[in-house]
This record gives structure tokens, sequence and C-alpha cells, in this order.
């Protein structure tokens, strides 16, 4: 989540506005060049839409809707939003994203032209990108040395990836259909790092996976006198294909093999082998691997993963804009009878004043 200490107001100061009845919001944005440098502020977008899903391989994206301006290289320009928020005098800013300006269609409506323009965050370029030939990593590259070198091969350098001493274990090739974000995501994999992703304010950013049980709850959101949330929440519940058994393997010749198994067998977990009275098994394999602790770690991740699809909630508030990657959020919604620790895999915000905000949160499974 993105701090919420900030523009000179304190985290309770800031939740205070963004509770307050009497908000005013106000969408601005500002239009960069290909280096990010600033060219403009525009105020020629009608209409704009942000949505965020965790778990794709492009996670932001975003649909605004413009007058036609001449300011704009639609080819090479980028965007980024921004929600305000005011109220009692006090402002907060926050940044939405930055966007390539992808596949603008234009429409005359009365001699008026405007452009409906798709977006989607930087991770487009990696994924648009290929190497020319087989892409070489030699043995003993530091794994965050070897991703950045391929991030910054194609021309982008706001880079924040967390350091670690582990290296590549063997001479790697990746064939030529592989993308440049496939590559590095591969890599990743392998640290147990998370998935790349490009923050609100455009940098490349991955760090070590933690377990969804052991990070601090971000946010809250209760149904009381001051809940921004609204009505019309939506639980869906599915236990029947969940796994209880896990098996991850390396298949690399060239290093001694490496297997790790975890099985649920909580009794309080409803999918676990002892509730179910059966093993249900997820076997997987991978060509590498970081070291053993990495596996072990990988193999929790896929358990977890599994598990926690069973409970997820769909609801409403009014636009918050500090939401970022996988969020902690406890819920708690009367209705349903719902209060506990959920992430948020994915929301959506329209830029619009007085619009709602679509939660896409899972439930926390502690194994």
């Amino acid at each position: 989540m993105l701090p919420l200490n900030r523009d000179g107001l304190t985290v309770e100061e800031t939740i205070e506005l963004l509770h307050s009845n009497n908000r005013i919001e106000r969408f601005r944005y500002r239009l960069l060049d290909k280096d990010e440098n600033e060219k403009a502020w525009i105020d020629t977008v009608k209409t704009g839409r942000v949505s965020y899903s965790a778990l794709a391989k492009i996670k932001r994206s975003a649909l605004f809707t413009m007058l036609e301006d001449s300011r704009v290289d639609y080819l090479n320009d980028r965007m980024q939003p921004f929600m305000e928020i005011s109220a009692g005098g006090k402002t907060i800013s926050f940044p939405l994203g930055v966007f390539l300006l992808n596949s603008p269609s234009r429409e005359d409506e009365n001699t008026v032209v405007t452009r409906t323009i798709e977006a989607y965050d930087k991770l487009q370029i990696l994924e648009e990108d290929n190497f020319e030939t087989r892409y070489f990593i030699p043995a003993g590259e530091n794994y965050v040395n070897a991703i950045s070198s391929i991030i910054m091969s194609s021309g982008e350098t706001a880079i924040s990836i967390s350091p670690t001493t582990l290296t590549i274990g063997r001479d790697r090739e990746f064939d030529l259909d592989m993308t440049k974000l496939d590559i590095i995501n591969r890599l990743l994999e392998e640290l147990n790092y998370s998935s790349l992703r490009v923050d609100a304010e455009g940098t490349y950013v991955s760090e070590p996976y933690i377990e969804p049980g052991n990070r601090p709850i971000d946010y809250e959101y209760i149904t009381n006198e001051q809940s921004v949330i609204l009505p019309d929440a939506r639980e869906e519940i599915d236990l029947y294909n969940v796994k209880n058994v896990f098996v991850v393997f390396e298949d690399n010749p060239e290093k001694p093999p490496l297997r790790s198994v975890y099985v649920n067998d909580n009794l309080a977990s409803p999918m676990s082998t002892v509730s179910r009275g059966r093993r249900l098994a997820d076997v997987r394999q991978l060509e590498d691997i970081a070291d053993q602790i990495a596996l072990d770690a990988y193999t929790r991740r896929i358990a977890i993963n599994a598990t926690n699809i069973y409970s997820h909630i769909r609801f409403y508030t009014a636009s918050m804009p500090m939401h970022d990657y996988m969020d902690t959020l406890l819920v708690t919604y009367s209705p349903l009878g719902v209060s506990d620790t959920y992430q948020e895999t994915g929301w959506e915000l329209t830029l619009e004043a007085g619009a709602s905000m679509e939660h896409r949160v899972r439930k926390v499974v502690y194994l």
C-alpha cells in the first residue's frame, strides 16, 4: 500500500480525510515523455479508469477518454494520473501509476474529436521485447544483477529490486520465444521473489515473497459509523478442487537433486488431509531454483496460494487511491457476517468524483 503519511499529513490525519463525509475529489493528469520527464499537466482527459490485478503478468491497466490534444505524442508519451482528496482545509494526493498510451482510437462527434486509449503499465515494455539470440547468463552471476541487466537492456533504469547474495548455479540459456518479462519472472521465481511489478511512481519492483499470514495489516474496512464500505458485497466459496499435498522437485542433471514436500495436515483447515480424509496431490517440476531454502519456501507459497483460493470477497467502497500490490486488509462486513484478514488481489478505480471503488480479496490462510 502507498504510504499514508504524505503531503505533510500524519497517518491518522490521512485516514480521517479518507473517511470524511464531505471530502472533495479531484483527478489530475501528468503528461510525461518517453524518458518520464514532465511535459505538462493536461486537462483534456474526460473519463478514466485504473485497474489492478496482482496475479496478472501485466498488473496495472487503464482506460482514458480524452479530447484530441496536440501536446500528446500518443506513440511515445506516458501518462500518470493522480487522485486528490480534500476536506477540512487539508489535501492529499496519490499517484495511480505510469501508463503507456496504447492503441488510441479516434472518434468525431459534432466536430469534437476524442480518443479512447487502452493503457498499460511499463511491464508491457518488457513483455513486448525479446532478445535477438538465445539469451545466455553464465554460472555465478548474481540473480538480481542479471535481472536488472535485462530490464536496462530495454532502456529502463528505474529499478528497485531487493538485493541478494544468491547466484545462478549453472550456465543458463533462454529460448527466443521467451519475452524479457518471461525470463525475469523465471529468475524471480527461482529466488522465491514476487513477480515483477511497476509501482505507482513507475519503478520496477520485486522483493522476497512473504507469506500473507506474516504480513502486517495495511488497512481496515469495517462497517461502522465511519465506514466507507458500500452495500452489495459478494462472497464466493469453493472447496472442491483445493489440494493438500504439494511436491516440488528440481530436475537439473548438473546439480544434486532437490525436492520439497509440504503436507497440509492442519486440524483447523477444512482442506487438510485430516479434514478431507484423503490426499489431493499437486506435483511440480522446476528447471532451476536458487537453493533448498528457496525451494522449501516456494513449495509453501504454492500451498498457501492453492489453499486460499477457496474464499473470495468482492466489495465496494468510496474511492481509496492508496491501494497497490497485494495489500493485507482486515475486512469486517456485517451483512455477510465476515470479519477476517484478506489479501487484495485486484481493484478498480473509476476516475470520477463520487464514484465507487471495487476490491477483490481472498482470505489469508495460515499454514
